[in-house]
């Protein structure tokens, strides 16, 4: 794992709901397989097949926690996110028909940034914070060099800030779900 996945995969374990936001890619709990085995090399280049594998897997293993309800799971992703068609547009195709599909769960809530919007108080900073019960949390950035969580209450009142500053900016879901919807039949 790269230094502070750790770290992330337990505090996303702890968490009961998650709070994401992404710039030009699709949040890993809403990735299909074909997305995350490109990502990964992409990621890490020279990364070995079974590296590639194991990597994927715990992706796909960290889904389910989605899939079962037991996490929720609130996703603003910008607009380049469904443009990018990353493992190439069979499996954008596949991606964007997953967060159809996934948005309609009660736990999932997606919302898209739209282009043109400008401005906003996340600009080039993608992060996800995990929020647990007891009010606690951790703030999670991806790095070059790894993952950074953040658990200083300083930081997690910024981030959850700023989330709700891109919930307010980001689309309603019903015409997020739309924008999707578009996208795929342009597919």
């Amino acid at each position: 794992m790269t230094p502070g996945a750790e770290d992330f995969i337990e505090s996303e374990t702890d968490a009961d709901e998650m709070c994401n936001f992404e710039i030009d890619l699709i949040p890993g709990l809403l990735q299909v397989e074909e997305y995350t085995r490109a990502l990964v090399p992409a990621f890490s280049p020279g990364t070995d097949e079974d590296l590639v594998t194991k990597r994927v897997q715990l992706r796909m293993a960290r889904q389910q926690r989605l899939l079962d309800g037991s996490l929720r799971l609130w996703a603003v992703i910008g607009t380049p996110a469904l443009d990018c068609p990353v493992g190439g547009v069979d499996v954008q195709r596949k991606q964007l028909q997953r967060l159809l599909h996934t948005a309609e769960h009660p736990n999932v809530t997606l919302q898209v940034l739209p282009y043109g919007f400008g401005e906003h108080i996340a600009m080039g900073m993608p992060f996800s914070l995990a929020q647990y019960a007891d009010g606690g949390g951790a703030a999670v950035l991806d790095l070059l060099s790894g993952i950074l969580c953040l658990e200083d209450q300083a930081d997690l009142n910024r981030y959850s800030l700023a989330f709700r500053h891109l919930c307010a900016a980001a689309l309603p879901a019903r015409d997020s779900m739309a924008l999707v919807r578009r996208k795929y039949e342009e597919r």
